[in-house]
């Protein structure tokens, strides 16, 4: 669920950002430009750990875990589905290689569209969001059929998401919050959304009620980004800022460390044996 926050919270931000200033391909050329260079060097820096693993695995240690060398979800195909950001689109069984970055896939993917669309129907922003949110969760419900999608077609899932968060901003930007001088209102509202937020995600983020997930999240980030009450002007605290801009690269990193950690303990358990 909380991935599911950040697709939203992305198409917020992204459509936000470059909403007004896609107008020619040029434009469409340059955003995708700017996104590949801040998606794909980690990703391919942490695919390259994995593959530098596995080659070391395949000289060295060929029968240590369940599976052989570069088979399964480290196959040698998978290693170019990777390289071009389309693992998402259901081309293996399963996750592969650093397996959170299917969604590096994703949004690329999403990215693309959203600044496609952007030129193709200029006219109609509202629209447009609507629609493709539309087609996202459609996607998800009937294509996907579940709502943790990630390899199997994970893309219908992060297109519900960002055009949710797309049509949050134009719903914002059209009628935002009005509590100004009303602090102690708009901090109560604040911290009530974050409580019913979580428990949100606690009790009810399953089936069948986790498919509204990106509805409410929609809610919530159009009552925060008003940051009319103490609840969001916290947020602006430095350190916590600091923490956002590294969250993709704390985001990508975390599975290779994890696998890097197992493996070194289950190499220090065959030395002790």
């Amino acid at each position: 669920m909380l991935l599911d926050f950040f697709f939203v919270m992305s198409g917020f931000l992204i459509v936000g950002a470059y909403g007004q200033r896609l107008k020619t391909w040029g434009d469409v050329a340059g955003f995708a430009k700017s996104r590949f260079a801040r998606l794909w060097p980690l990703h391919v820096a942490m695919l390259a750990v994995f593959v530098s693993l596995e080659t070391a695995k395949a000289l060295f240690l060929p029968h240590i875990g369940a599976e052989p060398p570069f088979s399964g979800a480290k196959s040698i195909p998978a290693i170019f589905t990777n390289i071009l950001m389309i693992q998402t689109l259901h081309l293996h069984p399963m996750l592969t290689w650093n397996a959170p970055s299917w969604t590096v896939s994703a949004e690329f993917v999403t990215y693309l569209l959203f600044a496609s669309l952007a030129v193709i129907w200029p006219g109609r922003p509202l629209a447009t969001a609507l629609g493709m949110a539309v087609i996202g969760a459609l996607g998800v419900a009937l294509v996907a059929r579940k709502l943790d999608a990630n390899y199997d077609y994970g893309v219908l899932r992060c297109l519900y998401g960002f055009f949710c968060g797309a049509l949050t901003w134009r719903v914002f930007k059209a009628a935002p919050l009005l509590l100004t001088g009303r602090l102690v209102l708009a901090t109560a509202l604040e911290a009530a959304a974050l409580a019913g937020v979580f428990a949100y995600i606690v009790v009810l983020g399953g089936p069948p009620f986790g498919f509204a997930g990106p509805l409410i999240f929609s809610v919530f980030i159009w009552l925060y980004a008003a940051e009319q009450g103490a609840v969001t002007r916290g947020l602006g605290w430095a350190p916590l800022v600091r923490l956002g801009a590294i969250s993709y690269s704390i985001y990508l990193v975390h599975y290779p460390i994890i696998v890097i950690t197992a493996l070194a303990l289950r190499l220090g358990d065959i030395g002790r044996g």
